[in-house]
């Protein structure tokens, strides 16, 4: 199994799915959820 560095020098750009830290009475952003369902499951419902 490769080490942590392999990762970051191979140029991948991977989404973060862990929400972004905000203050407490704020909305947590957007991460772009529904385009991984589209992605995953747009062909099956057409």
């Amino acid at each position: 199994m490769p080490n942590a560095d392999f990762w970051l020098k191979q140029g991948f750009d991977f989404e973060s799915f862990r929400p972004r830290e905000t203050a407490t009475d704020q909305p947590v952003a957007h991460i772009r959820l529904d385009s991984v369902l589209e992605f995953l499951l747009g062909d099956k419902l057409k």
